[in-house]
């Protein structure tokens, strides 16, 4: 009597423990196939925003770089036309003072044109400072009145308060400053005889 009464309940509880095997059953956790789907949506997305901080990096290097050189060109032309007089040897002269630039380069060089020649002469002239370009800014291209060139002096002559090119007068150049290793992300500057600079927007 008392085994047939065990013999129901159990027959009672067997539909509740089917129910309960079928819950534990739909809540094992996420397939494989899913957990790989959220990856790959998430490295996508990951790439994407780092894609475009990337850019946006690039960008404003460039475009620190061109500002900061357009200061430095207003910076010399005007201590150089203002006749700034510098200590050589314990003397006090007064010496035309000039930027030096390089193509594929990070940097460019004020400098204090002792040699008289109206360019930048290495070893002669002396250097004022050399200025670092915008991590991942370079110096991308030179040219002197549509001559592409590798390197360019620009002097401002205290003297016949004219900009100098090379040695050149009467002329203008342009350089263009660019994101290393992306040619489209540039900007350039036209500089007329007189030493007045001009960003140039393409």
């Amino acid at each position: 009597m008392f085994s047939s009464k065990i013999k129901r309940l159990e027959k009672g509880l067997a539909p509740l423990k089917i129910a309960r095997a079928r819950n534990v059953k739909s809540f094992t956790g996420f397939t494989l196939v899913e957990l790989m789907v959220v990856l790959v949506i998430i490295i996508a997305l990951a790439i994407l925003v780092l894609a475009g901080y990337s850019e946006s990096f690039s960008r404003l290097a460039v475009e620190r770089t061109t500002e900061s050189f357009i200061g430095d060109l207003y910076r010399t032309r005007g201590s150089s036309f203002g006749s700034l007089a510098h200590e050589d040897s314990g003397e006090i002269v007064k010496y035309s003072q000039g930027i030096f630039l390089k193509e594929n380069s990070a940097e460019y060089t004020i400098f204090l044109d002792k040699s008289g020649n109206r360019e930048y002469s290495e070893g002669e002239d002396g250097v004022v400072r050399v200025i670092n370009t915008e991590r991942g800014a370079i110096i991308s291209h030179i040219e002197i009145e549509g001559d592409p060139k590798g390197e360019l002096s620009i002097l401002f002559c205290f003297e016949e308060r004219e900009a100098f090119f090379n040695g050149g007068r009467d002329l203008s150049a342009e350089i263009t400053f660019q994101a290393r290793g992306d040619e489209e992300l540039k900007r350039g500057v036209h500089i007329n005889s007189l030493g007045v600079a001009e960003i140039i927007y393409e």
